[in-house]
């Protein structure tokens, strides 16, 4: 038996042991809240592209990165993928000779620990490590690709074939060597579409729901495993917007992001097609980029334009906050102050309570107009959208511009690229 003193000191070393436990568990489980851009090369004729980020654990982030010539067009393309720690510190670069084009988007497998991308005409795979796994075409070439979709061990990849008119939307199936399962084309329209994004079927596990875009409304097509068609459903874009995004939502059904003039769009329709919502959550956007649900909240990335103080206009990363039935609970603008930033995605973290954030800074001075050469940057924020900067680039709120002076741009064939005068 222990006495008094073992007693004690082996409860004294078992709290301690807890307590180390516990502050370990938080050290690996949730990741800081940053902001940083990242300068991947000194050439400044050199385009850095951000293509996608995945949250790969311990937390880690890794992003793909394309590069290419600005300007003189002399360099070659090639990927300059890089991964971060949880300060959004880089860990590693790595350049690889894959070449791709597509959405600025990526499909994380983490059960297969996969980051997949589209190139041109096929998908990418690469490991935790940023090194490629390997890569395939799809049967048919002549395709213009729009979203991609890590499903059940499967890859899906769609969005239209060009070559033959009218355009019709479609999409295919890989399976985790990147073999292609089938392609499946739906060109049974007089009018162009295009394949948008696609989403799992909420019905049918295996298969998905493809976004399509026409000349008068969106649509949803639902299909089964095979790819055939099981429903199919019309939104008139006079009333919900043109489409952007699609995913599921945690009650069922679907979620859909679009843009309805200067205004960013979700509607939420159930697992058949019906809408059961639709409502504007943020005002004065340039452009809506992303959507993604957590905790019981709608968060929408767009792109907008901010006033940096100095009677200049910028470009802007513009996040709003909802409810689950799309009710805005705010909307706030982050404006670099040395950049314009243009974000492309928004995912819900992993880490800690908050969502990320990556896209593309175009580094140009105040003053001068047009695009810039741009850098990848991501942000990781609480969920109340406060960011701690760290290393990198610091972050202001201002007020948007207002509805006029944003119309004023865009009816002047311009955007608010880099930063320029009002």
């Amino acid at each position: 038996m222990l006495n008094k003193y073992e007693t004690m000191k082996t409860t004294i070393t078992l709290r301690w042991n807890l307590l180390y436990a516990m502050l370990l568990f938080n050290m690996i489980s949730f990741g800081q809240y940053f902001d940083e851009t990242y300068y991947l090369h000194n050439y400044s004729a050199e385009h850095f592209e951000l293509r996608g980020v995945a949250q790969t654990g311990n937390g880690e982030y890794g992003a793909v990165v394309r590069r290419t010539a600005w300007g003189s067009g002399t360099l070659p393309y090639y990927t300059a993928n890089f991964k971060i720690d949880a300060n959004g510190d880089t860990l590693f670069t790595k350049a690889t000779s894959d070449f791709y084009a597509g959405p600025w988007r990526v499909a994380h497998d983490n059960v297969n620990s996969r980051i997949i991308t589209t190139k041109s005409h096929g998908l990418v795979a690469y490991d935790y490590n940023m090194d490629t796994v390997w890569t395939q075409t799809v049967s048919t070439t002549t395709v213009i690709n729009n979203s991609v979709l890590a499903l059940n061990n499967q890859y899906v990849l769609s969005g239209y074939e060009y070559a033959t008119l009218p355009h019709a939307p479609y999409f295919a199936k890989f399976d985790l060597n990147g073999n292609e399962l089938f392609y499946k084309e739906f060109n049974f329209e007089s009018y162009h579409q295009q394949g948008v994004d696609v989403t799992e079927n909420q019905q049918i596990p295996g298969g998905v729901v493809l976004l399509v875009n026409a000349p008068a409304d969106f649509k949803l097509y639902a299909t089964d495993t095979n790819g055939d068609t099981t429903w199919t459903k019309a939104y008139d874009k006079s009333i919900y917007g043109s489409p952007k995004r699609i995913i599921n939502e945690t009650s069922g059904g679907y979620l859909v992001l679009s843009q309805l003039g200067l205004n960013a769009v979700v509607s939420s329709i159930d697992a058949l097609g019906a809408v059961n919502w639709s409502k504007i959550v943020a005002q004065n956007i340039w452009n809506t980029v992303d959507i993604t649900e957590k905790d019981n909240h709608l968060y929408v990335l767009n792109e907008g334009a901010a006033n940096n103080g100095n009677n200049q206009l910028a470009a802007a990363m513009c996040l709003s906050k909802s409810n689950n039935t799309g009710d805005t609970l705010w909307v706030k603008t982050y404006q670099s102050s040395t950049a314009g930033r243009y974000p492309a995605q928004i995912l819900p973290s992993i880490y800690n309570d908050g969502v990320v954030i990556a896209g593309n800074d175009s580094v140009q001075p105040f003053g001068t107009t047009g695009i810039g050469v741009w850098r990848p940057f991501i942000t990781a924020m609480d969920s109340s959208g406060t960011v701690d900067t760290c290393n990198g680039l610091e972050v202001t709120i201002h007020p948007t511009v207002t509805e006029d002076t944003l119309t004023a741009i865009i009816s002047g064939g311009t955007q608010p690229y880099a930063p320029q005068y009002m």
